[in-house]
């Protein structure tokens, strides 16, 4: 029997980061074992970002990754609380909370 497909999942998050928060929009792929994760301009950075990344799904949580400058961010999504938590260099650890956004027909 082949694998049952499963439709993007996404999610609006926000990370309590020290000064103040950053609200993230993440894109939950299983079916492509992929995240994408959309940052808007902020404090933390004067430009927009987005990237994609490979992930790890288990029944309980998503973990995926980001490399920049040679330093590695590990996020890792609950899949049964919606936390979300960054892993930063230097041990920083941030916690967030997501909650899956309801996704409108699209017209394309």
């Amino acid at each position: 029997m082949p694998p049952v497909a499963v439709a993007p999942v996404y999610l609006s998050c926000t990370i309590e980061k020290v000064n103040g928060p950053l609200p993230v929009q993440v894109t939950v792929d299983e079916a492509n074992q992929e995240v994408t994760m959309d940052i808007p301009a902020s404090q933390y950075s004067p430009a927009a970002q987005a990237f994609r990344a490979p992930a790890t799904f288990s029944a309980k949580s998503v973990t995926f990754g980001r490399e920049l400058y040679g330093n590695k961010t590990v996020y890792t999504i609950s899949r049964v609380h919606l936390s979300l938590t960054e892993q930063m260099p230097l041990g920083v650890v941030n916690q967030g909370k997501c909650t899956i956004e309801k996704v409108e027909h699209s017209a394309f």
